[in-house]
């Protein structure tokens, strides 16, 4: 098996701390990078940090409406033949120095079409907070 990783952050940086408790963090076996591949796939993995206080809800719905429909469709066509297209999302910065300010929203696949096999790992995203531009910050 051949495994590329394209790693996408999206982020908005803010003054506030973040806080992640180790509970909420998935436990599970490493990858084990002395193994014999013995699969012939290629696979993507699109992993996203979004932000999720308010001001974010313009880039939040362009993330879900255009790129990332764009970065899968594009992986999984002609000019990249990636087999499998892999999506994970993860949301911070609701809540402000809490331990809910991270939340896994789970992972999915995406489809030749550009759209994603459980969409909500997307669409779950909140905008939690008062709106302005990102350039008034």
């Amino acid at each position: 098996m051949k495994l590329s990783f394209l790693a996408f952050a999206f982020m908005h940086v803010t003054s506030a701390a973040v806080v992640v408790d180790p509970s909420l963090l998935e436990p599970g076996s490493k990858f084990n990078y002395d193994a014999t591949l013995t699969g012939n796939a290629k696979c993507a993995l699109i992993n996203i940090a979004m932000d999720e206080s308010g001001s974010m809800s313009t880039e939040q719905n362009f993330m879900i409406d255009d790129a990332i429909p764009g970065m899968v469709e594009k992986l999984k066509g002609s000019d990249f033949n990636y087999d499998h297209v892999f999506l994970c999302s993860n949301g911070f910065g609701a809540n402000i120095a809490t331990v809910n300010d991270y939340q896994h929203l789970g992972c999915t696949t995406g489809l030749a079409n550009g759209t994603l096999a459980d969409p909500t790992v997307v669409t779950n995203w909140v905008a939690t907070g008062g709106w302005e531009e990102g350039y008034h910050a």
